[in-house]
């Protein structure tokens, strides 16, 4: 069973990525910023809404923030200061990191839009460009996404066809029936 924590933090964030346009897999995005992130309650997610720990290197022009992080170097655990990337909400934030997985990562870019998951997260740590450092970074990730998976199921946030996602047409009909019933009873 998933926390409310953690369930607050899924139905905020996945509605926000399906309507975004982008073809992914919903659940996966969502694990990895739930991970990343300590479900949105890490300081780097409360106080720049970066979910995915993006950090900022030369090339970028928006705002940053400067925070301790933990790396990997030579199998040994450091802490070091680095500058992330600061948004001004989360659908930035997440249109950013599509955009740079799209671009730096496109093989993991490509298993993403086809059902993402574990192969997904294998295709981040491989090769000569790797998302992260933490040697369990992979399988950390595919545990948090099959527990996703064995809560909501791998339907419940479809990804992006265009238009409004299932579940907030599902919460607009619930309110626009429950309208329609508090005219109906007013006038009768």
């Amino acid at each position: 069973m998933i926390s409310s924590d953690k369930e607050q933090f899924v139905f905020a964030l996945a509605p926000q990525i399906q309507v975004m346009g982008w073809p992914v897999d919903v659940l996966t995005i969502v694990a990895q910023a739930g991970v990343e992130s300590r479900w949105g309650q890490s300081q780097l997610a409360v106080q720049a809404n970066n979910l995915f720990g993006m950090k900022a290197g030369s090339s970028w022009k928006g705002a940053t923030i400067t925070f301790p992080t933990t790396e990997y170097s030579g199998g040994k655990k450091i802490t070091v200061n680095a500058k992330f990337r600061s948004y001004g909400s989360y659908g930035e934030c997440v249109d950013d990191f599509l955009k740079v997985i799209s671009r730096y990562y496109p093989e993991a870019f490509e298993v993403l839009t086809h059902g993402g998951g574990q192969v997904y997260y294998i295709k981040l740590v491989s090769g000569p460009r790797k998302y992260a450092t933490d040697p369990r970074y992979a399988d950390t990730l595919n545990a948090v996404y099959g527990d996703l998976i064995m809560e909501y199921g791998s339907t419940a946030f479809p990804p992006s066809q265009g238009g409004m996602p299932t579940v907030v047409k599902v919460i607009c009909g619930v309110a626009v029936l429950g309208a329609a019933y508090g005219l109906y009873k007013h006038f009768n």
